[in-house]
């Protein structure tokens, strides 16, 4: 930067810091655009959001999920923040399934293939033993699993890193369905699934397609998500 361009710059910036750029000292018109402009922009981000949720995943909307996540991710009172997280979850479904080495309780190397049944649909259940909800989800899986066992069935996998704690909790929950663990916790297998919390639940359809992904529990909420794949199935 030349000399003269350095003083210039200098004098600007001395002017710039003595202006006062309050509310109180703008022109109520000026503050009124800029609050009729945010407002826009929120309603075309919400919109944006609307479609993105009923359209097909393609490099279009690739490009509109990413500008999506950097505005939410911009401020803490950015609008939609739960409604990207849901579309986070579509991104893997339609993929082939993802397998992986796992072990049972004895120790024995075991795969997701092992368990895949011809017609029946698969769910896997991403857990750990501190996990309050992944406990009270049992019952209803439990429920679930035999109401729908000639088209269901349910695989845990443990992120438990201690096997002791881990069977002891199988045994103490009455489990009713296959048990595994990875010994790699959330690296491999787990995160291929993006489980970045638990419980964490991929169902997988008999072709062998990750067909519905989500994550929590509340009463009812693993019943909903497993019937809303399997009573359209029925219907084809």
């Amino acid at each position: 930067m030349s000399l003269l361009r350095q003083q210039y710059h200098a004098e600007f910036m001395s002017i710039y810091n003595k202006l006062d750029l309050s509310k109180d000292s703008v022109p109520p018109r000026l503050f009124s655009l800029q609050t009729s402009r945010d407002s826009a922009a929120r309603i075309a981000a919400s919109r944006e959001l609307e479609l993105l949720a009923v359209s097909p995943v393609s490099t279009v909307w690739m490009d509109r999920f990413v500008s999506q996540v950097q505005r939410v991710s911009s401020s803490t009172k950015s609008q939609g923040r739960d409604t990207v997280l849901t579309l986070y979850d579509r991104l893997g479904i339609g993929d082939e399934f993802a397998d992986g080495e796992l072990f049972d309780t004895t120790g024995v190397v075991r795969y997701l293939a092992d368990f895949r049944s011809e017609g029946k649909y698969m769910v896997l259940d991403f857990w750990h033993s501190a996990c309050r909800a992944c406990l009270e989800a049992i019952p209803e899986m439990n429920e679930v699993g035999e109401q729908y066992k000639d088209k269901l069935v349910i695989v845990g996998i443990t992120l438990d890193r201690s096997p002791e704690v881990w069977k002891r909790t199988l045994a103490g929950h009455r489990v009713s369905w296959p048990g595994l663990r990875t010994a790699e916790g959330k690296v491999g297998l787990a995160a291929k699934y993006k489980v970045n919390g638990t419980p964490r639940y991929v169902m997988i359809s008999p072709e062998g397609r990750v067909v519905a992904l989500w994550g929590g529990y509340g009463p009812g909420t693993f019943r909903k998500e497993v019937e809303k794949v399997l009573q359209p199935a029925d219907m084809r």
